[in-house]
């Protein structure tokens, strides 16, 4: 972990040895000096917000892309930590940082770059923990694309996988910030989306389906999808979420395909 204690001017005035050592430099380099100085212009604009965040007394927690000081790029961590004094006024703010790049990366579909299916099933549990106790909707989708197999026997696997990069690019593009969009396996993908009811989540689903018969990948393939819905209802568990929204997709598939179909929670 990084740590880092600035002023309220954004100069360092202590580092501990892992911040220096991660930017090449000495404790001496970098004490007094301003933080766009360290990390470079690049990143400093990229998290500056945050700086500004936390100097109006705000306790500031973030993770996301990152660019470092040697131009690669990668995915941190972040808490910035707000130091008032009795009457609240702010004189500096310390930084803790850890680069969670690899984390990240393990927790990536490898083709798609979307969240695989241990991270979406992470994420489901506290989105459902959440739901229960706060008594919020939560909506949840389960997507399989049509005659996938007939694509990658008739055009190759090269182009199926096309399709796959390109069927996820053109969701992650309508998705809130707040949903969760992973390759659940195959050609399956499944979104959760927090403070979303089930006609909501239908409603989205359907938003999903017409961009995708909207899709056309090269010059002439188009791509239909088959969509679950469902919602989280009072005791859900992820158990029981996933074998609803399997029968919505079921009865989906069976209706031929290319269509939306929701459950009501139990």
């Amino acid at each position: 972990v990084l740590v880092a204690y600035l002023d309220t001017e954004r100069r360092y005035r202590e580092i501990n040895a892992t911040y220096a050592s991660w930017y090449g430099l000495d404790s001496d380099a970098v004490v007094g000096r301003h933080v766009w100085e360290v990390i470079g212009e690049q990143a400093y604009a990229s998290v500056r917000t945050y700086h500004d965040a936390v100097l109006r007394g705000e306790h500031v927690s973030y993770e996301g892309p990152f660019v470092f000081a040697d131009g690669s790029h990668g995915r941190i961590h972040a808490d910035y930590v707000p130091h008032t004094v009795p009457d609240g006024a702010v004189i500096g703010y310390f930084a803790l940082i850890r680069d969670v790049t690899r984390l990240d990366q393990a927790e990536k579909d490898y083709l798609t770059g979307l969240a695989n299916r241990r991270r979406f099933d992470e994420q489901l549990h506290g989105a459902i923990a959440h739901a229960q106790r706060s008594h919020r909707p939560l909506g949840l989708i389960l997507i399989d694309l049509d005659r996938f197999k007939q694509i990658n026997d008739t055009h190759g696997h090269t182009r199926g996988d096309e399709v796959l990069r390109a069927v996820a690019e053109a969701w992650a593009e309508a998705m809130r910030s707040s949903d969760l969009l992973a390759r659940w396996g195959g050609e399956e993908f499944a979104v959760a989306a927090p403070e979303t009811s089930l006609e909501q989540t239908r409603q989205l689903a359907e938003r999903l389906r017409v961009l995708t018969t909207e899709l056309r990948v090269g010059e002439d393939l188009s791509v239909r999808a088959s969509f679950g819905v469902t919602a989280c209802g009072i005791g859900d568990d992820a158990r029981a979420l996933h074998a609803r929204v399997d029968r919505a997709l079921y009865r989906a598939k069976r209706l031929g395909g290319g269509c939306v179909v929701a459950l009501e929670p139990e």
